[in-house]
């Protein structure tokens, strides 16, 4: 059992009952001026003391019955709280696609043209089961190639070997999708984008203007260009490796 404070409210945890919903959360009216900031159990009877930063202390009687399953109704036929349950369902889910994006970047890293018949061995025999699975793995193959685009031929080489690597679709039985659909359908998203639209020339002229020191002109000029700079590369990183991609005939002249 342990417990946490926000700025206003306590949250109680049993990892026995559950390990990512608290058993209970109390709000406690504190001071206006004041925030909780610490927190102890008291270690024979059922009692937590709370501070907080004007030094007014608080204390809280755990209830025995905090362990017994409140919601009866939001329980499966074996006793099981569904609620409980779908949280499990998800981390599980999440903690897969963790699990697979290490194994994918590990593969990448270490991606060479000495390498490259065994890594995409490697890459093949991950658990690729689902769309979320294989959007994941072409968004990081996708981003590798814009951001290092003087490996963009191998990354290409890559997609090659896993274009019609395909899964079924989301929320059908029947119909599938492959990584190529996907993998077009990014790199004409990120051909359509504006780069420039993310930089905020109002801020950069504004800040320019209230620089009072030519020192704190040039930073803000230099940081500025860098980001400028960082959005052209990408820009020009996205163009090149469509250009591999079309080598390997991936895309057709009329998708070009």
């Amino acid at each position: 059992v342990f417990a946490a404070v926000t700025d206003s409210k306590i949250v109680v945890f049993d990892l026995f009952v559950h390990k990512y919903r608290p058993i209970c959360q109390q709000k406690i009216v504190a001071n206006t001026t004041g925030v909780l900031n610490c927190i102890s159990f008291n270690k024979i009877e059922p009692v937590i003391i709370v501070g907080d930063s004007t030094g007014m202390v608080h204390s809280l009687k755990l209830s025995p019955n905090l362990r017994k399953k409140s919601d009866k109704s939001n329980q499966g036929k074996d006793g099981e709280d569904k609620g409980f349950a779908d949280d499990d369902k998800k981390v599980a889910l999440m903690m897969e696609v963790t699990k697979l994006k290490k194994g994918v970047l590990a593969i990448l890293n270490k991606l060479c043209p000495q390498k490259f018949d065994v890594l995409v061995e490697k890459f093949t025999a991950l658990p690729i089961t689902d769309q979320s699975h294989l959007q994941e793995c072409m968004e990081l193959i996708f981003e590798k190639a814009v951001d290092e685009p003087g490996f963009s031929v191998a990354y290409a080489r890559m997609c090659q070997v896993l274009q019609m690597k395909k899964v079924l679709a989301e929320n059908s039985e029947t119909e599938t999708v492959n990584f190529r659909k996907l993998l077009i359908s990014r790199c004409q998203k990120e051909f359509d984008k504006d780069y420039m639209e993310s930089l905020d020339r109002d801020k950069y002229r504004a800040d320019m203007a209230a620089a009072q020191t030519d020192d704190e002109r040039k930073q803000i000029k230099a940081v500025f260009e860098q980001m400028e700079m960082k959005l052209r590369r990408r820009s020009l990183g996205n163009i090149r490796f469509i250009g591999e991609l079309y080598k390997l005939q991936m895309l057709t002249a009329r998708i070009m």
